[in-house]
């Protein structure tokens, strides 16, 4: 009997620790509202400041997007005959063959064949960041870098 409550009133205890930390994570929110009214009750003269504030946030936004675009651009010139990465065509081979452990499906008509499943442009690029020595990525959680 006595094990029941001490076990209960640990739980108790558990639950109103849960509680009050949940309630002190959703007390900053009221922070924000404050900070929002006081920000509605200011003067009008401050609305001009703002929009200088923002014209060069703006301005930093709009540079940084080209460099996106001049990436995709130059992502779209590459082809099998034009590669971004010369060193890659040597890795693709110039024709595909049938698995042998498929060709009893493609004779049977289960599955079609292979270059009826292979896209018309079988161009693949491994970018060199993602690629460790025996492939996938290296991630040394609690080792250190």
């Amino acid at each position: 009997m006595q094990r029941r409550y001490s076990i209960g009133r640990s739980v108790l205890f558990l639950l109103v620790a849960l509680l009050l930390l949940v309630a002190t994570a959703c007390d900053s929110s009221s922070e924000t509202v404050n900070e929002s009214a006081a920000e509605e009750a200011a003067p009008a003269e401050a609305a001009p400041a703002a929009e200088e504030a923002e014209a060069p946030a703006a301005a930093a936004a709009e540079e940084a997007a080209p460099a996106a675009n001049d990436y995709q651009a130059q992502r779209e010139g590459c082809t099998t005959e034009s590669p971004c990465w010369p060193d890659i065509v040597d890795t693709v081979p110039a024709s595909f063959h049938e698995a042998p452990m498929l060709a009893d499906k493609v004779a049977a008509g289960e599955l079609p064949p292979v270059e009826e499943r292979l896209p018309s442009d079988p161009l693949v690029i491994q970018p060199a960041e993602m690629i460790g020595q025996y492939g996938g990525v290296l991630r040394r959680a609690y080792t250190g870098p």
